[in-house]
């Protein structure tokens, strides 16, 4: 998809803002992303990324200077993924794991990703990561000795299981 400001780039940076009930879609370059001007907001990808990751220097100014750690492939520190908002290599998300998760979790309201599911035929892939959670759920019930809860679960697995097998 083009970036709707130049039209030249591809868009990497996809926007929706809904306001008083009106859907607005932006698709932007990372160039385009700083000119982007969304109602009184100046769109700044990298300031984004700096007011959330900033939430955390609360934690410096109370117990001192924290050692920060590096990623051990590329080098780069979490005051660089701050400046530029982006980090250097796929292993910079195990390094600053604990650093991200909170921020992760505050972005999308969870911390682990689980993907989109398409509106019209994603109906399987919904039951199967339900089935997933129930299994989770089952395993937990086990635990704690909830037997009644547990064949609950049992049964909601086995329903969902069937009706993804009339339609394979």
């Amino acid at each position: 998809m083009l970036c709707d400001n130049c039209k030249k780039r591809q868009a990497s940076i996809h926007i929706t803002k809904i306001i008083n009930g009106e859907k607005r879609e932006v698709h932007l370059c990372e160039q385009c992303t700083s000119l982007e001007q969304i109602g009184d907001n100046v769109l700044n990808f990298k300031n984004f990324i700096t007011n959330f990751t900033n939430l955390d220097d609360g934690l410096k100014k109370n117990y001192g200077q924290i050692n920060e750690p590096a990623c051990d492939h590329c080098g780069m520190t979490y005051e660089m993924f701050k400046k530029y908002g982006k980090f250097g290599c796929e292993h910079c998300y195990d390094a600053f794991e604990p650093m991200i998760s909170p921020m992760i979790k505050r972005m999308q309201g969870k911390d682990v990703h689980i993907g989109k599911i398409v509106n019209n035929g994603g109906e399987d892939i919904r039951k199967k990561r339900e089935i997933e959670e129930l299994n989770q759920k089952l395993r937990i019930a086990v635990e704690k000795e909830a037997y009644e809860q547990a064949a609950v679960y049992r049964d909601m697995i086995k329903e969902l299981s069937k009706e993804i097998e009339k339609k394979g």
